[in-house]
């Protein structure tokens, strides 16, 4: 039985296809690419969030708009060629639970379906919001981190959350409350609504 084994090994490497060695004159980034940039159809080089949605492509937000990446090249979004995007410099990302892809800029929130951008207005007589952080919670409800606090979207609008900290500059969900970063501090919302420094 051993013999049979050895021969079967022996006839596996002798009909095996030979491997091809790296050919030496080629670097190896000549191979493999692991950086893109402008020279590549990124719109900046200053890339300040990225998301990968369901369907796979690549998100990333610069200071000059947002870029979609499919794995060869990029499409680039801006207020010009896509109204509802409501400005270019792109702080943040998130990819939902629900599919949407929520981005979130100097110059208030918007959210992408699949199909089109929609711009989601700040409160009424507030100034357009620059949203610095984007989360969602375990309901799917999506939390923004902004200089004028807390905000969250509900029915496609937002809403202040009360006592917030000022300003939100990082926000984080979790099962013992509704974390913030501050210049200094870090608070929490209890399930009460009381928030407390840490």
């Amino acid at each position: 039985m051993r013999t049979l084994a050895a021969l079967m090994l022996l006839l596996a490497l002798v009909l095996a296809p030979r491997a091809r060695a790296l050919e030496p004159d080629k670097a190896f980034r000549h191979y493999v690419s692991d950086s893109w940039s402008i020279q590549q159809g990124l719109p900046q080089i200053s890339v300040l969030s990225l998301a990968q949605d369901r369907t796979g492509y690549i998100w990333v937000g610069t200071q000059s708009g947002l870029a979609r990446f499919d794995g060869l090249g990029f499409r680039t979004y801006t207020p010009e060629n896509t109204p509802g995007l409501p400005g270019t410099w792109v702080r943040s990302l998130l990819s939902a639970r629900d599919g949407r892809l929520w981005v979130g800029t100097y110059k208030g929130l918007a959210f992408f379906d699949g199909h089109e951008f929609s711009s989601v207005p700040a409160p009424a007589g507030a100034p357009a919001l620059d949203v610095l952080d984007i989360t969602e919670d375990s309901q799917g409800r999506i939390w923004l981190a902004t200089p004028s606090g807390v905000f969250r979207v509900e029915h496609d609008r937002l809403l202040p959350v009360a006592g917030s900290p000022l300003p939100a500059q990082a926000v984080l969900v979790r099962d013992d409350g509704l974390w913030v970063g501050t210049r200094g501090a870090v608070y929490r919302r209890l399930a009460t609504g009381r928030w407390e420094r840490l």
